[in-house]
């Protein structure tokens, strides 16, 4: 399966990961009444589209399709814990958002389907081991998010006259963060800009972030994509 590049992608990659997943059924049953498919969504509570756009095509939750949710409000040890009751759950396919439910969902099952949203360093993280054709079970988007935030941090100078110190804030719960540090990191100093990391884990930690910040403040802030 080929990691894609729009919303729409994901749509497809779905379809198609979830014919497989139901193709031996389908093959012995053509005759019976198509099957209720399980899909399982593991998100980080956020809302999201992908629900209603499955909706349109066809996939009505309670009809033709059960729709399971799980939430992990963006916890490692919480989306391991989901990512398993979705496989007890006896899904056909997990849709996984983000990085941090999508390594918990490969971590959970290695035969179900997952379709990933928003992914960032698929390849770097191991996420997948390739973009052009993954091996595994793991399909998605990759969002791109190292190499847009190279892009962020030349906005940066290009607004910020005499840019020489950029704070990056990230969260180390992110398998993806170190990857995104690095294209930042690298952006920066081929600039001549030093950038400071700002680890954040909860939200209980920005002041310990920030507060020293007012002290000798930076020039710019750059935000790694995470909930």
């Amino acid at each position: 399966m080929k990691i894609l590049l729009t919303v729409a992608g994901v749509i497809v990659a779905f379809i198609f990961a979830l014919s497989m997943a139901v193709l031996p059924v389908l093959s012995v049953h053509a005759q019976q009444s198509a099957k209720k498919f399980r899909i399982g969504f593991l998100d980080t509570g956020q809302s999201v589209a992908l629900p209603k756009l499955l909706t349109d095509l066809g996939y009505i939750d309670g009809q033709n399709a059960v729709f399971e949710h799980r939430s992990s409000q963006a916890q490692p040890e919480r989306a391991a814990e989901m990512a398993a009751d979705l496989v007890r759950s006896k899904v056909d396919v997990i849709i996984a958002f983000t990085n941090v439910n999508a390594f918990a969902a490969k971590q959970a099952t290695s035969t179900i389907p997952i379709v990933v949203w928003a992914s960032h360093g698929a390849l770097a993280t191991g996420l997948v081991s390739s973009l052009a054709r993954p091996t595994s079970n793991v399909t998605g988007i990759e969002s791109l998010a190292p190499e847009i935030g190279v892009k962020r941090v030349e906005l940066l100078e290009a607004i910020v006259p005499g840019l020489k110190r950029v704070a990056a804030l990230y969260s180390p719960n992110d398998q993806g963060a170190p990857t995104h540090f690095k294209y930042t990191e690298d952006a920066a100093r081929a600039l001549g800009v030093r950038v400071q990391p700002l680890e954040v884990r909860a939200p209980a930690d920005y002041d310990s972030v920030f507060v020293p910040l007012a002290a000798k403040p930076v020039d710019g802030l750059v935000m790694f994509t995470d909930p």
